[in-house]
């Protein structure tokens, strides 16, 4: 008899991805139609069955990503873990189950301006920061939610997050993030991009011919391809860094001595937890009174940096009393 329960199973977006499929397969006939077209010149059947081929790139990508199951809870007695679905069937965060101390329906706080107005169910973890299982606008959707998953994995409901940092004092530190591989939506990310690259690349040599369309969507598509492929690959080479200092936290990014993107929020009253996306994969959130802080987005359990790794990544800025 197996030990592993499936809580909460992973989920697929069936009708999108048939949708995005058979729209995959539309462009594809037409690619193959456009070729063997008597009526068009050599060029034209060309241009027109490659401009159906960049779009079939693009929009069979989409559809296969719609089509794997990913997110999910698990619960491993053998183990004694819980498993946290993320990007994947294969794609799972496991926990120790002795280290979670119990659920938590978190409500929304007026005082914080980022505050969505959304009610929370959270993983309360000893010496690790929470983890946000799901977010709704329903009070009692969210509390029918936490008594599942209380039943399901065997934890108690707990009244408010415990300090999950001990006797740990905050101390001014820097870090740095960098998940650069394997990381949520890249692929997908990097075929859009280079479909849309393809098609702008398509409609600028036909200026001449059909120079309205070329020169309204010739640029939109390149620079949308530009974007799309350009975002993986500074993720790749470039880093997160993250700075406490002075009573402020100061995040940018990082990349071959340039910085960009520099937030400054004040330290006081911050507080960590780490947010599963399934397909979008998990991501670290430094929460204070006058913002958010991101770090990590895309990790997920095969990634260069794990979302393990991740969720301990808070520890840089805590002095531990016991080690002198």
């Amino acid at each position: 008899m197996s030990s592993l329960s499936v809580i909460v199973p992973p989920r697929r977006a069936r009708v999108s991805a048939i949708a995005c499929g058979g729209v995959t397969a539309l462009f594809v006939a037409g690619a193959v139609g456009f070729l063997m077209e008597a009526q068009l010149s050599s060029v034209e059947r060309y241009t027109a069955s490659s401009l159906c081929l960049f779009m079939a790139l693009g929009v069979g990508a989409l559809a296969l990503r719609l089509g794997i199951p990913r997110g999910g809870i698990y619960l491993d007695e053998s183990r004694e873990a819980i498993g946290l679905g993320l990007t994947g069937r294969h794609d799972i965060w496991w926990l120790e189950r002795d280290a979670c101390q119990g659920i938590v329906v978190t409500e929304p706080d007026p005082d914080q301006t980022t505050d969505l107005g959304l009610f929370g169910v959270v993983l309360a973890r000893s010496g690790a920061p929470p983890v946000l299982l799901v977010e709704t606008p329903d009070p009692e959707l969210t509390k029918e939610a936490a008594r599942s998953l209380e039943a399901g994995l065997k934890l108690p409901s707990l009244e408010g997050l415990p300090d999950w940092q001990g006797a740990a004092t905050p101390e001014d530190a820097i870090g740095w993030v960098r998940v650069s591989r394997r990381v949520a939506l890249h692929r997908l990310m990097i075929a859009m991009g280079s479909a849309a690259l393809g098609i702008g690349g398509i409609l600028v040599s036909q200026v001449a011919s059909h120079p309205i369309v070329s020169i309204f969507i010739a640029p939109v598509a390149l620079l949308t391809g530009l974007v799309l492929i350009t975002m993986p690959l500074v993720k790749r080479l470039g880093a997160e860094e993250l700075r406490r200092s002075g009573g402020r936290w100061r995040y940018r990014w990082r990349l071959f001595g340039l910085a960009w993107g520099d937030r400054d929020l004040p330290a006081k009253g911050s507080s960590w937890r780490v947010r599963v996306g399934e397909g979008g994969g998990a991501r670290l959130e430094l929460v204070t009174d006058e913002g958010e802080i991101w770090l990590g987005s895309g990790a997920n359990a095969h990634s260069q940096i794990t979302v393990e790794d991740l969720s301990r990544f808070p520890k840089r800025f805590l002095k531990d009393p016991s080690a002198g």
